[in-house]
Protein backbone atom coordinates (compact mmCIF):
# COMPACT_ATOMS: atom_id res chain seq x y z
CA UNK A 1 0.00 0.00 0.00
CA UNK A 2 1.56 2.93 -1.15
CA UNK A 3 1.67 6.57 1.33
CA UNK A 4 -1.38 8.44 0.01
CA UNK A 5 -3.16 5.52 0.20
CA UNK A 6 -2.63 4.40 3.49
CA UNK A 7 -3.14 8.26 5.10
CA UNK A 8 -6.75 8.04 3.16
CA UNK A 9 -7.24 4.97 4.65
CA UNK A 10 -6.40 5.39 8.08
CA UNK A 11 -8.19 9.09 7.84
CA UNK A 12 -11.32 7.78 6.64
CA UNK A 13 -11.11 4.69 9.69
CA UNK A 14 -10.47 6.96 12.16
CA UNK A 15 -13.63 9.56 11.00
CA UNK A 16 -15.69 6.24 11.18
CA UNK A 17 -14.80 5.90 15.22
CA UNK A 18 -15.10 8.97 15.29
CA UNK A 19 -18.78 8.78 14.89
CA UNK A 20 -19.21 5.20 15.91
CA UNK A 21 -20.27 6.02 19.57
CA UNK A 22 -22.93 8.03 18.01
CA UNK A 23 -24.62 5.09 15.96
CA UNK A 24 -25.74 2.86 19.04
CA UNK A 25 -29.21 2.55 19.99
CA UNK A 26 -29.30 0.41 22.60
CA UNK A 27 -27.35 0.25 26.35
CA UNK A 28 -25.05 -2.60 26.81
CA UNK A 29 -26.19 -6.20 27.29
CA UNK A 30 -26.18 -7.50 31.06
CA UNK A 31 -22.80 -9.91 29.71
CA UNK A 32 -20.90 -6.89 28.83
CA UNK A 33 -18.68 -5.81 31.76
CA UNK A 34 -17.31 -2.53 32.37
CA UNK A 35 -13.43 -1.77 32.93
CA UNK A 36 -12.08 -1.62 36.32
CA UNK A 37 -9.78 1.80 36.60
CA UNK A 38 -11.13 3.79 40.08
CA UNK A 39 -8.50 6.72 40.57
CA UNK A 40 -7.81 7.49 44.12
CA UNK A 41 -6.46 11.05 45.81
CA UNK A 42 -5.89 11.34 49.43
CA UNK A 43 -5.00 14.34 51.30
CA UNK A 44 -4.65 14.66 54.96
CA UNK A 45 -4.90 18.28 56.90
CA UNK A 46 -4.72 19.13 60.75
CA UNK A 47 -7.84 18.11 62.64
CA UNK A 48 -10.04 20.36 64.93
CA UNK A 49 -8.86 17.84 67.52
CA UNK A 50 -5.27 17.73 68.15
CA UNK A 51 -5.24 14.21 68.92
CA UNK A 52 -6.68 13.46 64.66
CA UNK A 53 -6.30 14.70 61.41
CA UNK A 54 -8.84 14.98 59.10
CA UNK A 55 -8.39 12.72 55.57
CA UNK A 56 -10.15 13.44 52.56
CA UNK A 57 -10.47 10.51 49.98
CA UNK A 58 -11.59 11.25 46.32
CA UNK A 59 -12.68 9.10 43.87
CA UNK A 60 -12.85 9.35 39.52
CA UNK A 61 -13.76 6.58 38.02
CA UNK A 62 -15.28 6.75 34.06
CA UNK A 63 -19.01 5.62 33.11
CA UNK A 64 -17.75 3.04 31.13
CA UNK A 65 -16.97 1.00 34.56
CA UNK A 66 -21.32 0.77 34.73
CA UNK A 67 -23.74 -0.57 33.08
CA UNK A 68 -26.39 1.66 32.30
CA UNK A 69 -30.35 0.64 31.89
CA UNK A 70 -32.21 2.24 29.14
CA UNK A 71 -35.34 4.47 31.16
CA UNK A 72 -37.72 6.32 28.82
CA UNK A 73 -35.58 8.82 27.71
CA UNK A 74 -32.54 8.17 29.30
CA UNK A 75 -29.81 5.81 30.73
CA UNK A 76 -29.46 5.11 34.71
CA UNK A 77 -26.86 3.08 36.66
CA UNK A 78 -27.50 2.62 40.39
CA UNK A 79 -23.66 1.64 41.94
CA UNK A 80 -22.07 1.56 45.81
CA UNK A 81 -18.99 2.59 47.18
CA UNK A 82 -17.65 1.23 49.91
CA UNK A 83 -14.77 2.76 51.86
CA UNK A 84 -12.87 0.90 54.89
CA UNK A 85 -10.00 2.12 56.35
CA UNK A 86 -7.70 -0.30 57.87
CA UNK A 87 -4.71 -0.12 60.49
CA UNK A 88 -1.44 -1.74 60.93
CA UNK A 89 -3.14 -4.60 62.19
CA UNK A 90 -5.78 -5.39 59.46
CA UNK A 91 -8.33 -4.42 61.72
CA UNK A 92 -11.31 -2.03 60.03
CA UNK A 93 -11.42 1.53 62.11
CA UNK A 94 -13.74 3.17 59.60
CA UNK A 95 -16.12 2.21 57.19
CA UNK A 96 -18.79 4.05 54.69
CA UNK A 97 -21.08 2.38 52.67
CA UNK A 98 -23.26 4.96 49.82
CA UNK A 99 -25.67 4.10 47.00
CA UNK A 100 -25.49 6.59 43.92
CA UNK A 101 -27.48 6.94 41.00
CA UNK A 102 -26.07 8.00 37.20
CA UNK A 103 -28.36 9.32 34.60
CA UNK A 104 -26.92 10.09 31.25
CA UNK A 105 -29.08 11.70 28.35
CA UNK A 106 -27.21 9.55 25.45
CA UNK A 107 -25.52 6.70 24.96
CA UNK A 108 -22.54 7.66 23.67
CA UNK A 109 -21.96 9.00 27.07
CA UNK A 110 -22.71 5.57 29.09
CA UNK A 111 -19.25 4.48 27.23
CA UNK A 112 -17.26 7.19 27.96
CA UNK A 113 -13.78 6.54 29.63
CA UNK A 114 -13.45 10.28 31.13
CA UNK A 115 -13.39 10.17 34.58
CA UNK A 116 -16.65 11.59 34.84
CA UNK A 117 -17.85 10.06 38.16
CA UNK A 118 -15.85 11.89 41.46
CA UNK A 119 -16.86 11.23 44.97
CA UNK A 120 -15.18 13.16 47.76
CA UNK A 121 -15.29 11.41 51.42
CA UNK A 122 -14.05 13.05 54.48
CA UNK A 123 -12.58 10.88 57.97
CA UNK A 124 -11.46 12.19 61.59
CA UNK A 125 -8.45 9.55 62.08
CA UNK A 126 -5.81 9.48 64.84
CA UNK A 127 -2.39 9.46 63.09
CA UNK A 128 -0.51 6.01 62.56
CA UNK A 129 -0.68 4.00 59.28
CA UNK A 130 -3.00 2.76 57.71
CA UNK A 131 -4.31 1.09 54.06
CA UNK A 132 -7.61 2.80 52.47
CA UNK A 133 -9.52 0.33 50.45
CA UNK A 134 -12.18 1.80 47.95
CA UNK A 135 -14.82 -0.40 46.47
CA UNK A 136 -17.02 0.28 43.55
CA UNK A 137 -20.09 -2.02 43.14
CA UNK A 138 -22.23 -1.85 39.85
CA UNK A 139 -25.52 -2.95 41.15
CA UNK A 140 -27.01 -3.30 37.64
CA UNK A 141 -24.50 -5.76 36.43
CA UNK A 142 -23.20 -7.30 39.76
CA UNK A 143 -19.74 -5.80 38.82
CA UNK A 144 -16.74 -4.72 41.30
CA UNK A 145 -13.48 -2.24 41.07
CA UNK A 146 -11.13 -2.34 43.96
CA UNK A 147 -8.25 0.45 44.72
CA UNK A 148 -6.37 -0.01 47.72
CA UNK A 149 -4.01 2.75 48.72
CA UNK A 150 -1.47 2.20 51.67
CA UNK A 151 -1.17 6.01 53.86
CA UNK A 152 0.75 7.33 56.71
CA UNK A 153 -1.81 9.68 58.53
CA UNK A 154 0.96 13.17 60.29
CA UNK A 155 0.72 14.03 63.51
CA UNK A 156 0.73 17.56 63.59
CA UNK A 157 1.88 18.96 66.53
CA UNK A 158 0.89 22.05 67.85
CA UNK A 159 4.76 23.13 68.03
CA UNK A 160 5.81 22.72 65.32
CA UNK A 161 5.80 24.37 61.39
CA UNK A 162 3.85 22.47 59.59
CA UNK A 163 2.22 22.30 55.93
CA UNK A 164 -0.92 20.28 54.89
CA UNK A 165 -1.31 18.32 51.83
CA UNK A 166 -3.09 20.86 49.17
CA UNK A 167 -5.60 21.04 46.44
CA UNK A 168 -6.49 23.32 43.65
CA UNK A 169 -9.36 24.66 43.92
CA UNK A 170 -11.65 27.26 42.17
CA UNK A 171 -12.50 30.63 42.53
CA UNK A 172 -16.55 29.40 43.79
CA UNK A 173 -14.41 27.69 46.54
CA UNK A 174 -13.11 30.83 48.20
CA UNK A 175 -16.60 32.08 48.97
CA UNK A 176 -17.18 29.00 50.65
CA UNK A 177 -16.27 28.10 54.27
CA UNK A 178 -15.65 24.71 53.06
CA UNK A 179 -13.05 23.35 50.62
CA UNK A 180 -15.34 20.02 49.11
CA UNK A 181 -15.06 22.12 46.01
CA UNK A 182 -11.85 20.66 44.40
CA UNK A 183 -10.44 20.60 41.03
CA UNK A 184 -9.39 17.09 39.30
CA UNK A 185 -6.03 16.88 40.83
CA UNK A 186 -4.36 15.51 37.19
CA UNK A 187 -5.74 17.90 35.39
CA UNK A 188 -6.41 21.59 35.98
CA UNK A 189 -7.58 24.13 32.97
CA UNK A 190 -5.71 27.20 33.18
CA UNK A 191 -8.37 29.48 31.81
CA UNK A 192 -10.20 29.73 34.58
CA UNK A 193 -9.10 31.18 37.97
CA UNK A 194 -7.81 28.63 40.31
CA UNK A 195 -5.53 28.63 43.73
CA UNK A 196 -3.42 26.54 45.96
CA UNK A 197 -5.37 25.86 49.09
CA UNK A 198 -3.27 24.28 52.12
CA UNK A 199 -3.70 24.52 55.85
CA UNK A 200 -0.42 26.10 57.60
CA UNK A 201 -0.17 25.07 61.28
CA UNK A 202 2.66 27.37 62.80
CA UNK A 203 3.46 27.36 66.89
CA UNK A 204 3.01 30.45 69.03
CA UNK A 205 6.57 31.46 68.51
CA UNK A 206 6.94 31.41 64.77
CA UNK A 207 5.16 34.80 64.14
CA UNK A 208 6.32 35.26 60.05
CA UNK A 209 6.27 32.75 58.08
CA UNK A 210 7.85 32.97 54.34
CA UNK A 211 5.71 31.20 51.97
CA UNK A 212 7.57 29.91 48.35
CA UNK A 213 5.64 28.47 45.32
CA UNK A 214 7.75 26.78 42.48
CA UNK A 215 6.33 25.48 39.62
CA UNK A 216 8.67 22.45 38.13
CA UNK A 217 8.85 21.44 34.47
CA UNK A 218 9.87 17.58 33.67
CA UNK A 219 13.65 19.44 32.64
CA UNK A 220 13.54 20.12 35.76
CA UNK A 221 13.31 24.38 34.73
CA UNK A 222 11.76 25.80 38.00
CA UNK A 223 9.65 29.00 38.17
CA UNK A 224 8.51 30.89 41.36
CA UNK A 225 4.73 31.33 41.04
CA UNK A 226 4.88 33.41 44.34
CA UNK A 227 7.20 34.66 47.06
CA UNK A 228 6.23 36.32 50.55
CA UNK A 229 6.07 37.02 54.20
CA UNK A 230 2.57 36.06 55.84
CA UNK A 231 1.95 36.73 59.51
CA UNK A 232 -1.05 34.48 60.29
CA UNK A 233 -3.17 35.54 62.79
CA UNK A 234 -4.18 32.11 64.04
CA UNK A 235 -1.99 29.15 65.17
CA UNK A 236 -4.19 27.18 62.46
CA UNK A 237 -4.24 28.92 59.37
CA UNK A 238 -6.36 28.02 56.04
CA UNK A 239 -4.40 29.88 53.10
CA UNK A 240 -4.88 30.80 49.36
CA UNK A 241 -2.20 31.02 46.84
CA UNK A 242 -3.39 32.26 43.11
CA UNK A 243 -2.38 30.64 39.82
CA UNK A 244 -2.08 33.25 37.63
CA UNK A 245 -2.20 32.57 34.04
CA UNK A 246 0.92 33.72 32.62
CA UNK A 247 3.02 31.78 35.19
CA UNK A 248 2.24 28.74 33.97
CA UNK A 249 2.57 26.46 30.93
CA UNK A 250 0.83 24.08 29.47
CA UNK A 251 1.81 20.07 30.41
CA UNK A 252 2.34 18.15 33.54
CA UNK A 253 4.38 20.04 35.86
CA UNK A 254 5.20 19.43 39.64
CA UNK A 255 4.32 22.40 42.36
CA UNK A 256 6.71 22.52 45.44
CA UNK A 257 4.87 24.25 48.25
CA UNK A 258 7.84 25.43 50.69
CA UNK A 259 7.05 27.16 53.96
CA UNK A 260 10.00 28.58 56.34
CA UNK A 261 10.68 29.94 59.73
CA UNK A 262 13.72 31.27 61.81
CA UNK A 263 13.97 27.88 62.49
CA UNK A 264 12.55 25.18 60.52
CA UNK A 265 11.72 24.63 56.81
CA UNK A 266 8.83 22.25 55.86
CA UNK A 267 7.77 21.33 52.17
CA UNK A 268 5.00 20.12 50.26
CA UNK A 269 5.02 18.57 46.76
CA UNK A 270 1.85 17.60 44.00
CA UNK A 271 2.37 16.78 40.48
CA UNK A 272 -0.52 18.77 38.23
CA UNK A 273 -1.23 18.73 34.86
CA UNK A 274 -2.27 21.96 33.06
CA UNK A 275 -4.73 22.43 29.83
CA UNK A 276 -6.15 25.01 28.21
CA UNK A 277 -9.80 25.21 28.17
CA UNK A 278 -9.85 26.14 24.77
CA UNK A 279 -6.99 24.11 23.97
CA UNK A 280 -7.18 23.53 19.74
CA UNK A 281 -7.74 20.32 19.93
CA UNK A 282 -11.43 21.06 21.26
CA UNK A 283 -11.95 23.28 18.50
CA UNK A 284 -10.22 21.50 15.91
CA UNK A 285 -7.70 24.48 15.11
CA UNK A 286 -4.23 23.87 14.31
CA UNK A 287 -3.02 28.01 15.66
CA UNK A 288 -1.28 26.40 18.50
CA UNK A 289 1.60 26.16 20.86
CA UNK A 290 3.74 23.03 19.93
CA UNK A 291 5.26 21.13 22.75
CA UNK A 292 7.49 17.94 22.87
CA UNK A 293 5.09 15.89 23.89
CA UNK A 294 2.83 16.37 20.95
CA UNK A 295 4.94 15.75 18.55
CA UNK A 296 5.91 12.30 20.19
CA UNK A 297 2.22 11.92 20.27
CA UNK A 298 2.58 11.79 16.43
CA UNK A 299 4.19 8.34 16.29
CA UNK A 300 0.77 6.46 16.17
CA UNK A 301 -0.15 8.28 12.88
CA UNK A 302 3.09 9.03 11.49
CA UNK A 303 4.26 7.17 8.46
CA UNK A 304 7.61 6.54 6.97
CA UNK A 305 10.31 8.98 8.24
CA UNK A 306 7.55 11.50 9.17
CA UNK A 307 8.04 11.56 12.65
CA UNK A 308 11.67 11.39 12.96
CA UNK A 309 11.68 14.77 10.37
CA UNK A 310 9.24 16.87 12.77
CA UNK A 311 11.04 15.91 15.54
CA UNK A 312 14.66 16.61 14.31
CA UNK A 313 13.86 19.40 12.49
CA UNK A 314 14.59 22.83 13.67
CA UNK A 315 12.56 24.94 15.95
CA UNK A 316 11.90 26.96 13.49
CA UNK A 317 10.14 25.05 10.86
CA UNK A 318 9.01 22.42 13.59
CA UNK A 319 5.85 24.40 13.57
CA UNK A 320 5.43 24.44 10.11
CA UNK A 321 5.70 21.00 9.53
CA UNK A 322 3.69 20.26 12.83
CA UNK A 323 0.56 22.20 10.80
CA UNK A 324 1.52 20.40 7.18
CA UNK A 325 1.41 16.64 8.63
CA UNK A 326 -2.70 17.40 9.75
CA UNK A 327 -3.13 19.60 6.52
CA UNK A 328 -2.35 16.44 5.06
CA UNK A 329 -5.04 14.40 6.78
CA UNK A 330 -8.00 17.04 6.93
CA UNK A 331 -11.10 15.49 6.06
CA UNK A 332 -12.57 19.00 5.26
CA UNK A 333 -9.99 20.89 3.80
CA UNK A 334 -12.10 23.42 2.58
CA UNK A 335 -13.26 24.24 6.34
CA UNK A 336 -11.30 26.01 9.42
CA UNK A 337 -11.91 23.20 11.13
CA UNK A 338 -9.76 19.59 11.08
CA UNK A 339 -11.83 17.21 12.44
CA UNK A 340 -9.20 14.88 13.04
CA UNK A 341 -6.59 16.76 14.20
CA UNK A 342 -9.82 17.57 16.83
CA UNK A 343 -10.64 14.00 17.47
CA UNK A 344 -6.99 12.50 17.87
CA UNK A 345 -6.30 15.15 20.47
CA UNK A 346 -8.83 14.46 22.14
CA UNK A 347 -8.42 10.79 22.74
CA UNK A 348 -4.72 11.61 23.45
CA UNK A 349 -6.23 13.47 26.24
CA UNK A 350 -8.24 10.68 27.71
CA UNK A 351 -5.89 8.33 27.77
CA UNK A 352 -3.05 9.87 29.68
CA UNK A 353 -5.89 10.49 31.98
CA UNK A 354 -7.51 7.13 31.98
CA UNK A 355 -4.12 4.63 31.82
CA UNK A 356 -1.69 5.93 33.62
CA UNK A 357 -1.10 8.02 36.61
CA UNK A 358 0.69 10.31 34.94
CA UNK A 359 0.82 11.83 31.57
CA UNK A 360 2.13 8.59 29.59
CA UNK A 361 -1.58 7.50 28.81
CA UNK A 362 -1.24 7.81 25.22
CA UNK A 363 1.86 5.18 25.32
CA UNK A 364 0.36 2.36 27.14
CA UNK A 365 -1.21 -0.35 24.71
CA UNK A 366 -4.43 0.23 26.10
CA UNK A 367 -3.95 3.96 25.41
CA UNK A 368 -2.43 3.43 21.93
CA UNK A 369 -5.48 0.97 20.92
CA UNK A 370 -8.15 3.54 22.92
CA UNK A 371 -6.64 6.66 20.65
CA UNK A 372 -6.79 4.71 17.15
CA UNK A 373 -9.99 2.92 17.57
CA UNK A 374 -12.01 5.26 20.42
CA UNK A 375 -13.65 3.47 23.14
CA UNK A 376 -14.74 -0.17 22.93
CA UNK A 377 -18.29 -1.40 22.86
CA UNK A 378 -18.02 -3.60 25.54
CA UNK A 379 -15.18 -4.44 28.12
CA UNK A 380 -14.59 -8.11 29.77
CA UNK A 381 -12.80 -8.22 32.72
CA UNK A 382 -11.28 -11.09 35.10
CA UNK A 383 -10.62 -11.77 38.37
CA UNK A 384 -7.59 -13.65 39.02
CA UNK A 385 -9.11 -16.27 39.81
CA UNK A 386 -10.46 -16.73 36.54
CA UNK A 387 -7.58 -17.03 34.82
CA UNK A 388 -4.50 -18.48 36.70
CA UNK A 389 -2.72 -15.22 38.69
CA UNK A 390 -3.24 -13.16 35.70
CA UNK A 391 -5.85 -10.56 35.29
CA UNK A 392 -6.90 -9.69 31.77
CA UNK A 393 -9.24 -6.71 29.60
CA UNK A 394 -11.16 -7.92 26.71
CA UNK A 395 -12.20 -4.95 24.64
CA UNK A 396 -14.91 -5.71 21.86
CA UNK A 397 -15.63 -3.88 18.72
CA UNK A 398 -18.60 -4.78 17.22
CA UNK A 399 -18.93 -2.57 14.25
CA UNK A 400 -15.52 -3.28 13.17
CA UNK A 401 -15.68 -7.15 14.20
CA UNK A 402 -12.34 -6.90 16.02
CA UNK A 403 -10.99 -7.77 19.96
CA UNK A 404 -7.96 -7.02 21.87
CA UNK A 405 -6.80 -8.87 24.81
CA UNK A 406 -4.79 -6.79 27.57
CA UNK A 407 -2.92 -9.14 30.02
CA UNK A 408 -1.20 -8.70 33.30
CA UNK A 409 1.48 -11.20 33.09
CA UNK A 410 3.90 -9.71 35.66
CA UNK A 411 1.23 -9.07 38.28
CA UNK A 412 1.87 -5.12 38.57
CA UNK A 413 -1.57 -3.64 37.04
CA UNK A 414 0.39 -3.27 34.13
CA UNK A 415 -1.81 -4.32 31.08
CA UNK A 416 -0.16 -5.70 27.92
CA UNK A 417 -1.79 -6.19 24.42
CA UNK A 418 -1.37 -10.04 23.79
CA UNK A 419 -4.08 -10.85 21.40
CA UNK A 420 -5.11 -7.99 18.63
CA UNK A 421 -3.44 -6.43 15.57
CA UNK A 422 -2.94 -2.30 16.35
CA UNK A 423 -2.72 -1.54 12.78
CA UNK A 424 -4.66 -4.30 10.74
CA UNK A 425 -7.59 -1.69 9.87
Amino acid sequence: MNHSNRLLKLTCFLLMTMIAATLHSQPRQPHDMPSRSVRMELAVFPGNDPAYSELDVLLWFSNSQLQFQKNDSNFVSRYQINLEIDDANGVAVLTRDTTFLAVELSYSETISMALARQHYFRFQIRPGEYEINARLFDLNSGGTSQTVRKLSIPKFDRNKLQISDFYIVTMDSLNTTSKRTVIYPMQVTLSEPHFVYFILQRPQTHSKIQLELQAIQPNDIQTTLYSGTIQPNNEISPLFIQLRREQIARGTITLKLTARSDVQTVTKSKRVRFVEDNDNWQTGTINMQLTPSMIEQLQLVAQGNEWNNIKNARSAIQDSLFKEFWKLRDPTPLSDKNELFQEYYKRVNTANLQFSDDSNGWSTDQGKVYIIYGPPDAVEYSTPSQFGFAEYEIWYYDELKKKFVFLDEQGTGDLRLVSGNLYSY
